[in-house]
């Protein structure tokens, strides 16, 4: 059993980083890819692939660029921030470009964002999802929903990540608790966050990553890496 609780993050990278394979040199290659606004999915990036590493993979951590090569890897992890309702354009981009050889190895996602919409949904019933505990939270008005918490649900997140790239079936998709720093913001995405703030009452400022959830996900994403056909 899990303790859900706050842990402190991993130490940032700033570039590819890989561990050295086992004396067997039996070691799966993992990608795992993100995007960042503010470089709290990046520290989320680090410790899934710590988790990953301690289970005899290599792995390497970084943000994808124009130079990535997706057929140098076993299996791939992607992870992106929500931004204003939807996951960011440079892994949506990196899935699409690299769909046709994604679809032949593993794939998981996972998403950072500071609201989740709770209602039962019946897309992606087969998809093997798992959302931080602390994360999703209930309309507001039952039956009634406002136009943030229609964005803001779990199968529009999935929607928007793979609205590219159907080819692609994910292994797990994750939904973590993610962080706002009013002043690590452009004045535009900052000004956008107050808004949110003050309409809906919804995305306060502040850190909600909850590593022991985090961590949690990664330790069973490895044997499904290791498992896949």
């Amino acid at each position: 059993m899990v303790a859900w609780g706050r842990a402190q993050p991993a130490g940032r990278r700033s570039s590819c980083r890989c561990a050295a394979e086992g004396d067997d040199g039996n070691v799966s290659r993992v990608l795992v890819a993100y995007a960042t606004k503010s470089g709290s999915t990046q520290e989320v990036a680090d410790t899934v692939g710590a988790v990953l590493r301690r289970y005899g993979l290599e792995v390497d951590v970084c943000a994808p660029g124009r130079g990535t090569d997706v057929g140098l890897y076993d299996a791939v992890v992607v992870g992106s921030p929500v931004l204003y309702g939807g996951p960011s354009r440079t892994i949506r981009r990196f899935l699409s470009k690299h769909r046709s050889a994604l679809r032949r190895i593993p794939v998981a996602c996972f998403l950072t964002c500071m609201e989740l919409t709770d209602v039962p949904e019946l897309n992606h019933l087969t998809l093997p999802t798992y959302v931080d505990p602390s994360l999703a939270r209930l309309p507001a008005v039952q039956g009634k929903l406002t136009l943030f918490e229609r964005t803001h649900l779990l199968s529009g997140f999935i929607d928007r990540l793979l609205a590219g790239s159907p080819e692609i079936t994910p292994v797990s998709v994750a939904v973590f608790a993610g962080k706002v720093d009013y002043a690590t913001l452009d004045p535009f995405s900052r000004f956008v966050m107050r808004m949110i703030w003050r309409i809906y009452r919804r995305a306060p400022e502040g850190d909600r990553r909850n590593w022991d959830a985090i961590r949690a996900w990664a330790e069973d994403l490895a044997p499904r890496l290791l498992q896949a056909p």
